[in-house]
């Protein structure tokens, strides 16, 4: 099927007649005043990243000169330290009292080394006392304030290493404006990155806010136009005296332009209608600004090329699918229940007509509680208090209430997708209309919600632009469904003022190989195939963030995503899977590039017996088995054998099939042998070894990290390791907080918080370890790792031995001089240590031990063991360490779970260059005995097995 267009939308700036201000209103524009011992009439201010926040925008501002001569003085931001977050450049100045049209612009380059990745900038005003709060110091900054206006000259993403003009336009200047006529504000550059990363800069000249200079500017020039549809151009310029703007247009190969008169509209800008007559072949098109006794200026001429409107529904569904489901629900008793629930769900939303709030939500991960962590209870009727769970608290303010807000958004979304579903599943319109409702209600509003606080990206109706994918991409499914019971007017509406402008305004924003990149090149996508606009499907798969180029370089080679956290593999592969979706029901097969189908099955490599996904790095802990709908894809997608196995295993062993996925691709599993689970196995991209040993319920499984650090969504864990047993998770990685709760970065991301070492209190630094052995016998599963970038001036190697219901673990630190190291490991379950402990008072280093709480601990130079009694069943774990002088055994808690009980938590000290921590995991069931343990220093003995060390550290462990 011809994919089918755009609504053509040629947008030029052009101003009214003879308002101009005079001169410049910003002293300094090129910084030549500003010197070594001071800016002058600038100022500099600086905010936090709201995701990193532990760490500082230690940005210094200096003058620097050009090469070029011509060019001059220019203001450099560069670090002093590793750095992220936001540093403003700023001037008071008191706008007009009658607003004349005015000029906003500035010279900029960007850069940083990780491609992908450079600051983006931006320019604000700001009210004089938002300004004054802003912090002048980088290591106090505190959260973003609001501006009264910003406009993003260049997202962040790619490098920008030579002098470009960055201008904001004018319409959207003189609207910004209008309301601060006469004020004192102040006018600032913003300059704002990622992740802390070395060599990284920004350069800024020439910053300007004046009269503007006659000109004609593109905005948004189209590239596809539907065959024999009226199409509307709008253009705005400025101009001096008596001027006017023509739209010439000629059909593609002639030499002859035709005109039209673009007229003034109430909003400033001019407009032209081609008719349709005109709009059946390729076109050319430019807008000309005609002034007296002067040249013309006129745009780069556009060409225009002609498409067809696509059927709907077109994305996310066909209506070969439709059917088939329409069929299943009558044949099937899941399917009828999935129905069923769906319907429930439509039913209780097709008479109600409240409104959603005209305000954009807020960030998800602000919504715990600051003492504990908890998540925030949402409360339907509550929307300025937020009850913790936990501690009973009810928490007020606004970042609280946009969280809200933002719950109440996405739940006007979710009634409008089952509105629509249930629409096309029962055929009655009533369901059709209310989601319609709901779509254009929307519609009606989108360009008017204000911008939204970020921190990925800055959203209209969330705070996101991340959340605002997701939230559109659930909007689009349902005007795609919907779409046969809209008008032609409404469906015009809806295509311009809600999925073109929301996909536009997202794709403003960019972020490198990344998850939320994959979102937004879903949205671009789906919205291109939606209205039919192959340059907005183009886009999305094509360049260096594209489709293609994610897929590439994201998806490592065992099929897990780059950044090493389950819950960013799940959520990157829905993004990936909603736009391989709408492709597919264009006839694209995009679900066949590159290592994508990998994806679908890796978690069954990596997961623990159970079935229980370990909770790596940024994600919330796991408990729940791996969930069925990527299986049933990719048994639909690709008839993967392992995933239909794995399936009726599921199936077999208490998992109720249903929900919407298995609704439209669900059939009968064909019968494909029993599933079986992996062996041990070493995952290179994930950078984990995986031992397993035992079959069914016996089964023992240990993972030790090695790998890369995973970017931004990375904890500074490296060797750590994690432990299943007695048919669950025994020694967990507590994955992390919501990202505004101070645990996140205080706790959860660092290295205390993992089953690994610390050296001098402190968190490891990002880096990646190297795995030097891996071996698998009958009667075993060995692994060594080692890390050398961890910590300066020291190698640690880590070396386990997995055989039957034990585990062998040998880690080794080599330092060039004593300090502080701390062995942890946290075990779920009730903890004792067959030790006479007493409580230890001591003074927190920093922030992260200061969460280690009731500490009890003994000094011991000789072989100890502690026990968790796992459940109440009488399974139990116990751990015997070797002892060594000067060991300081201390039982404590710390935070697991956010919002439930502290988990048991072991701290090994020794305050020496070199050691070794040798210890033995036993895992018995009830009524089970321990084994006899004994070390020797070449050999450890665990009842009649005998585990060898080896000549060095590096040498793999054996079972003799």
């Amino acid at each position: 099927m011809p994919l089918s267009p755009p609504f053509a939308l040629l947008l030029l700036l052009v101003g009214l007649r003879g308002a101009y201000g005079t001169g410049a209103l910003l002293e300094d524009p090129g910084f030549d005043a500003v010197g070594d011992h001071g800016l002058g009439k600038w100022q500099v201010r600086y905010a936090l990243k709201a995701s990193e926040p532990t760490s500082r925008p230690r940005w210094k501002v200096v003058p620097r000169v050009d090469k070029d001569p011509a060019r001059g003085k220019y203001l450099s931001v560069e670090e002093s330290a590793p750095a992220a977050g936001t540093v403003f450049i700023g001037q008071r100045v008191r706008l007009p009292n009658e607003l004349p049209l005015l000029e906003l612009a500035v010279d900029f380059q960007t850069y940083c080394a990780t491609p992908g990745r450079s600051g983006g900038v931006a320019i604000a005003i700001f009210s004089v006392e938002t300004w004054d709060a802003l912090s002048t110091d980088p290591e106090k900054a505190a959260a973003p304030e609001e501006a009264l206006f910003r406009h993003i000259i260049h997202p962040n993403g790619e490098k920008v290493t030579e002098w470009h003009r960055g201008r904001v336009p004018l319409g959207e200047l003189q609207r910004g404006l209008a309301p601060l006529a006469g004020r004192e504000v102040v006018v600032a550059l913003d300059w704002n990155t990622w992740h802390p990363i070395a060599n990284e800069w920004a350069r800024f000249d020439s910053f300007y806010l004046g009269e503007p200079r006659p000109s004609v500017e593109a905005a948004a020039w189209p590239r596809w136009a539907y065959t024999g549809e009226p199409l509307r151009l709008t253009a705005v310029a400025t101009g001096r005296g008596e001027c006017r703007v023509d739209l010439e247009y000629r059909p593609a190969g002639e030499a002859e332009w035709q005109s039209a008169p673009m007229r003034l509209e109430k909003d400033g800008r001019f407009a032209a209608t081609l008719p349709g007559e005109a709009v059946r072949r390729p076109l050319q098109v430019r807008a000309v600004l005609k002034q007296p006794d002067t040249r013309e200026i006129a745009t780069p001429t556009a060409e225009i090329r002609m498409t067809q409107r696509p059927e709907h529904p077109c994305l996310f569904y066909n209506t070969a699918e439709l059917n088939r489901m329409r069929e299943k629900i009558r044949e099937v008793d899941w399917a009828r229940a999935t129905f069923d629930s769906l319907k429930a769900r439509a039913d209780a939303w097709v008479d109600r007509t409240d409104e959603p709030p005209a305000e954009p939500g807020g960030w998800s991960h602000n919504y715990s509680c600051p003492e504990d962590g908890a998540r925030l209870e949402f409360r339907q009727d509550q929307p300025h208090k937020h009850l913790c769970p936990t501690c009973s608290e009810e928490w007020e303010g606004e970042k609280y209430d946009a969280v809200w807000r933002a719950n109440i958004h996405g739940q006007f979304g979710g009634a409008a997708r089952d509105l629509a579903l249930t629409y096309q599943l029962t055929g009655e319109s009533r369901y059709g209309r209310a989601a319609a409702r709901l779509l254009l209600w929307y519609a009606d509003r989108y360009a008017d919600f204000p911008l939204g606080s970020g921190p990925a990206g800055k959203g209209r109706v969330m705070s996101q632009s991340l959340s605002e994918c997701t939230w559109l991409l659930g909007m689009f499914n349902a005007a795609d469904l919907a779409y046969p019971v809209l008008t032609d007017a409404e469906r015009r509406h809806l295509e311009q003022d809600l999925i073109r402008a929301g996909a536009e305004h997202t794709s403003h924003y960019t972020f490198g190989i990344h998850n939320i990149q994959c979102w937004h090149n879903a949205c671009l996508a789906c919205a291109g195939y939606f209205l039919g606009d192959p340059d907005m499907v183009r886009r999305a798969r094509e360049g260096k963030l594209g489709f293609d180029a994610q897929v590439d370089q994201g998806i490592l080679e065992d099929g897990m995503w780059y950044e090493r956290s389950m819950g960013y593999h799940d959520y990157t592969l829905s993004a990936l899977v909603a736009h391989c979706e709408a492709a597919r029901h264009a006839g694209e097969k995009l679900h066949e590039v590159g290592r994508i189908r990998r994806m679908f099955t890796f978690p069954l490599r990596l997961a623990q017996p159970n079935l229980v996904l370990p909770s790596l790095n940024d994600q919330g802990y796991t408990r729940g088995r791996i969930g069925p709908e990527p299986l049933e894809r990719a048994v639909a997608w690709y008839g993967d054998a392992e995933a239909t196995r794995a399936l009726r295993m599921l199936y077999d062993t208490g998992a109720k099939r249903g929900g919407l996925v298995a609704l439209q691709y669900g059939e009968a599993l064909p019968d494909v042998g029993e599933y079986q689970p992996p062996g041990s196995t070493d995952l290179p991209g994930a950078g984990l070894v995986v031992l397993r040993q035992g079959k069914g319920g016996d089964t023992t499984c240990a993972m030790l990290e090695y790998g890369e650090h995973g970017g931004g969504h990375g904890h500074p864990d490296k060797l750590q390791l994690l432990l299943c047993g007695l048919g669950q998770t025994l020694c967990p990685d507590p994955g992390t907080a919501g990202y505004g709760s101070p645990l996140h970065g205080k706790w959860f991301k660092t290295t205390a918080a993992h089953n690994t070492v610390t050296v001098g209190m402190t968190s490891q630094k990002p880096t990646s370890g190297k795995l030097l052995a891996f071996v698998v016998d009958d009667r075993y599963a060995a692994a060594t790792a080692e890390s050398t970038g961890a910590y300066d001036g020291y190698r640690m190697v880590r070396r386990l031995l997995l055989s039957g219901n034990f585990l062998v673990d040998v880690l080794d630190v080599q330092g060039e001089k004593p300090d502080t190291l701390d062995w942890f490991l946290r075990a779920v379950g009730r903890g004792e240590v067959g030790l006479p402990l007493v409580p230890v008072t001591e003074k927190a280093p920093n922030a992260t031990y200061a969460y280690l709480a009731e500490l009890r601990g003994a000094e011991t130079p000789d072989q100890w063991t502690a026990s968790w009694e796992v459940d109440d069943g009488g399974r139990r774990l116990l751990v015997t360490m070797d002892g060594a002088a000067g060991t300081q055994v201390v039982h404590c808690l710390a935070p697991g779970v956010p919002g439930e009980p502290k988990w048991s938590t072991l701290r090994v000290r020794r305050r020496v260059a070199t050691t070794q921590f040798a210890a033995v995991y036993q895992m018995l069931p009830r009524g089970g005995l321990p084994a006899s343990i004994s070390f020797d220093g070449k050999a450890i003995r665990v009842g009649d097995s005998l585990v060898v060390l080896g000549e060095t550290p590096e040498a793999p462990l054996s079972l003799k």
